[in-house]
């Protein structure tokens, strides 16, 4: 009996193939989405804690105050 073929992970969507499908293989989007989302965490949590100290400053709040006037002007 042969070992089970090797399993390889996308780098798109991580998603565990063998070398063989993995030539052939096409990301669904969403599962390609989640993935880089993942690799992203530490980045991503960094920003909303930046982005969350800096709309507590005047001028995160004056930029706030802007961007929803600006919002009701156009609508």
């Amino acid at each position: 009996m042969s070992p089970p073929p090797e399993r390889t992970p996308c780098p798109g969507c991580g998603d565990e193939l063998t070398a063989r499908a993995l030539r052939a293989h096409v990301c669904d989007w969403w599962r390609w989405l989640d993935h880089q989302v993942d690799l992203r965490r530490d980045d991503l949590d960094r920003f909303e804690g930046e982005l969350g100290d800096y709309l507590g400053t005047a001028r995160g709040q004056f930029d706030l105050w802007y961007a929803a006037r600006e919002r009701k002007r156009a609508a």
